[in-house]
């Protein structure tokens, strides 16, 4: 004896591999956005990680009594790495402003007429402050796009640095 077969049988896979199909698009849409936004944050996390560690290996390069100075440039914190080359003193000034990290590289001299937009744009960060700790430890704070907070501790290894200071 056959079965008969009705509408609703026959529309039943359908219908069952439909709402598997729309369950499956859901779930990967889901993920892409989850991703997306992960990838989103850890790019400003990384930005404000990676200005420490960039500030970190300037001050090791540059570790030298007289070389480090901690002062203003155009109203913002700024270092100034100091260098001799072809006889002449240069300056390399870091400092955050309008959005970025900038660092500018002029004769010493000349630092004075520079203003804060002229300095090349290393990375973006909202902000980054210099507190002196001790004579021989600064403690650097960058601040990310997505307002978090990145620390770097640094110390000086020659004693006495002449730097100068807040």
């Amino acid at each position: 004896m056959l079965k008969k077969r009705t509408r609703i049988s026959d529309l039943f896979p359908i219908l069952l591999f439909l709402i598997f199909t729309l369950c499956a698009l859901g779930v990967v849409l889901i993920s892409a956005q989850l991703y997306r936004s992960i990838v989103n944050r850890s790019g400003s996390v990384l930005d404000a990680d990676i200005a420490s560690n960039y500030m970190i290996e300037k001050f090791r390069s540059h570790d030298e009594i007289g070389k480090i100075e901690i002062a203003e440039f155009n109203g913002h914190d700024a270092v100034k790495l100091r260098q001799n080359s072809y006889g002449e003193a240069f300056v390399t000034c870091i400092y955050a402003y309008e959005g970025y990290l900038r660092e500018i590289y002029v004769k010493e001299d000349e630092l004075n007429s520079c203003d804060a937009g002229s300095g090349e744009a290393i990375l973006e960060v909202k902000d980054m402050n210099i507190e002196k700790l001790t004579d021989n430890v600064l403690k650097f704070n960058f601040v990310g796009t997505d307002n978090n907070i990145s620390n770097a501790v640094i110390s000086f290894k020659c004693a006495g640095n002449e730097g100068g200071g807040k």
